[in-house]
């Protein structure tokens, strides 16, 4: 089972020779650690390849290390300022989806918003840098479904999970 920390949360690190973000750990392996890393700016080395069970997506990469290989890198101001800009991001469209709790997820009316359903889309939108761009739409399209929100979001590989996850009815 694994868990969002956040005595941990989106704490920029180094490991394998590339810096990245811690965002989930594992209660059921503790010295685990998932990492999200932006290939744009920080190509994987070699050594990360060779190392880590990466999952990689239009401009970001996770994968999973050890805490023992990781390097924490201490935030500057600039670093500080953004994470807390990003974390108000990440609750106003968290409050923002909240009214589709409970509401169909399509046209089809085969599922309901759940909010599991919320969370990823909160999560794959932080990935995306996306937050403000379903927002503006969701309140510009008010009769929207809450899978139109989809869009907004990169495909992490071919034939994607988001679909499954996020579009199951349509």
């Amino acid at each position: 089972m694994s868990r969002p920390i956040k005595e941990f949360d989106h704490v920029r690190i180094k490991a394998f020779g590339i810096e990245g973000y811690v965002v989930e750990t594992y209660e059921d392996y503790p010295e685990g650690v998932t990492v999200e890393v932006n290939v744009v700016d920080n190509p994987l080395s070699e050594e990360a390849k060779a190392k880590a069970d990466i999952l990689t997506g239009a401009n970001w990469a996770l994968f999973d290390c050890d805490r023992s290989e990781l390097e924490l890198i201490e935030p500057d101001e600039e670093e500080i300022r953004k994470r807390a800009d990003k974390a108000r991001k990440q609750e106003e469209l968290r409050s923002f989806l909240s009214q589709y709790l409970g509401r169909w997820r399509g046209k089809a009316k085969r599922k309901i918003v759940t909010q599991e359903s919320i969370d990823r889309l909160v999560g794959f939108a932080w990935f995306d840098d996306t937050e403000q761009d379903i927002i503006d739409y969701g309140t510009t399209h008010p009769e929207a479904p809450f899978c139109d929100f989809v869009r907004f979001i990169k495909p992490v590989l071919e034939g994607d999970l988001i679909e499954e996850e996020l579009l199951e009815d349509d």
